[in-house]
């Protein structure tokens, strides 16, 4: 299992520099899009989505 650690590991599995993810950290209703979502959403690997999936079922679970 695989954990990100910096804004540098995190960014290019948006598709951005490090930059560009403090821009969308400090407004991120703006910037963190369905589309922008999907790009990471592609990236991160097995892993990644499998914890996404728990991580979101964890909202409706009893």
């Amino acid at each position: 299992m695989t954990a990100l650690k910096s804004q540098e590991d995190f960014a290019p599995l948006l598709g951005v520099s490090v930059v560009t993810l403090c821009k969308y950290e400090q407004n991120p209703d703006k910037w963190m899009t369905p589309e922008r979502l999907r790009i990471y959403y592609d990236n991160v690997g097995q892993d990644g989505k499998r914890l996404l999936k728990q991580y979101a079922a964890s909202f409706f679970a009893a």
